[in-house]
């Protein structure tokens, strides 16, 4: 189901995750400043890397039918970008509060929350491509059946 490219930017996402909850733990162990920096570093590369894995899976779309694959994509692309918005502004929020407040990225609420939420937006985005897939698969199937 997965083949080149599209598997390597699944594991390189994968590999993220981990670094980022090791990165998560050892910022709780050992309080190091230099640990939560790179927490906060990561999270946009990860933005940055599934929005990479959207790019291309978009570009690689199938278009079979134009009103049903019209509908397919558009459920897709609307799922995705609600979906990237809310992290992106999430992200940005905590930010602004950084800056003006200060210390609201050694919380470690902050962190918890945030590490959870972008789990959940790969999660979504990822089965999100898995769930049109499988419907531009039926739908390949059922107009191959129909032209036979």
């Amino acid at each position: 189901m997965l083949k080149g490219i599209n598997k390597s930017i699944y594991i390189l996402l994968i590999i993220l995750n981990i670094i980022v909850i090791t990165i998560f733990t050892l910022s709780r162990i050992y309080s190091y400043k230099i640990f939560m920096g790179l927490y906060w570093l990561l999270a946009p590369v990860i933005l940055l890397v599934t929005t990479y894995l959207l790019k291309v899976y978009s570009k690689s779309g199938l278009n079979v039918d134009n009103k049903k694959s019209k509908v397919i994509q558009r459920s897709f692309d609307d799922i995705t970008t609600v979906t990237s918005v809310i992290y992106i502004l999430m992200y940005l929020m905590i930010v602004f509060l950084d800056l003006t407040i200060g210390n609201v990225t050694s919380n470690f609420y902050v962190q918890l929350v945030f590490m959870i939420f972008t789990l959940i937006f790969e999660t979504i985005i990822v089965s999100s491509i898995i769930g049109t897939k499988k419907q531009t698969k039926k739908l390949i199937e059922k107009e191959f059946n129909k032209k036979k």
